[in-house]
């Protein structure tokens, strides 16, 4: 019977073999995950025997994972903002680089004279954006729309795990769709799809081959999503409203512009990276 340890090579070398980036990483997670421990307690086990019974489990995940399912899909959670988010295939993962629309939105909301805030996210997906922001933010409210019934189900139990179901309301539909009279809202988020077509190929395959490409490709310049939010904002603005976008590596200028001439002031914000990947429009006047 082989010990845990010599289980961790057997998966790294699996790992290693099918070209997986980070195979250390991922072999500690697939063997905790496996064993139902955290990864600090593998550290102890390495010379236990590994149970015959957790070996098919251990098989069925690795064999997910060396076609390039995404570790987040094989592991059914990937974390944001300090926090787990549940996600499955068919729901975009979320990313690091997002976390900066989140940083963007709360330094406007505690910025903002309104301290009850009404805010809407379009295109919710796993709730990471609007979910992360009503935990932040415990007098805000929200709404999340979203086209896909997986993902607003998904949202509705990361909702339930961060406690904030109370504060939000889940609709399915396209954009502005779902709103009913005259609804309004303090801020709007939102992280569109944002990809151009012509780039699909250059993506790694974790995210071309198993993300879901409606929540990723917008047709030859991957723009075609941010001035119908635009335009449809401003009729469902509050005063002082602003509408919050993360946008692709090349795309700030673009939406800027639109932004301006749809009468908004405009501010970017920057990642990690000092790319510019958040746009911020705000009302005039």
């Amino acid at each position: 019977m082989a010990s845990c340890g010599d289980t961790l090579l057997y998966i790294r070398k699996r790992l290693i073999a099918a070209g997986c980036d980070a195979p250390e990483m991922e072999a500690d997670i697939l063997l905790a995950l496996t064993l139902g421990v955290s990864r600090s307690r593998l550290l102890a086990m390495r010379s236990t025997s590994m149970p015959n019974d957790q070996l098919a489990k251990l098989e069925a995940l690795l064999a997910r994972r060396v076609t390039h399912e995404p570790l987040a899909y094989v592991t059914g959670s990937m974390e944001f903002y300090g926090r787990s988010f549940d996600v499955e295939p068919g729901v975009l993962i979320p990313r690091v680089d997002t976390e900066v629309i989140v940083d963007a939105t709360l330094e406007v909301a505690r910025a903002h004279p309104n301290p009850v805030l009404r805010i809407l996210d379009l295109g919710v997906g796993s709730g990471c954006i609007l979910l992360t922001l009503l935990a932040e933010l415990p007098k805000a409210t929200g709404v999340g729309v979203d086209l896909s019934p997986l993902c607003l189900k998904v949202c509705s139990r990361n909702a339930e795990k961060l406690v904030v179901q109370s504060r939000v309301a889940l609709r399915e539909g396209n954009w502005f769709e779902p709103l009913t009279g005259d609804e309004a809202f303090d801020l709007i988020v939102s992280n569109p799809p944002y990809v151009a077509e012509k780039d699909r190929e250059s993506l790694q395959p974790e995210v071309r081959d198993h993300e879901p490409p409606t929540a990723l490709f917008a047709n030859d310049d991957g723009l075609e999503h941010y001035r119908p939010i635009l335009s449809g904002a401003k009729a469902r603005l509050q005063a002082n409203g602003a509408v919050i976008l993360e946008v692709g590596f090349d795309q700030s200028k673009a939406v800027s512009d639109t932004a301006r001439h749809l009468g908004f002031e405009v501010e970017t914000r920057r990642d990690t990276a000092g790319i510019e990947r958040v746009v911020i429009a705000r009302m005039r006047g």
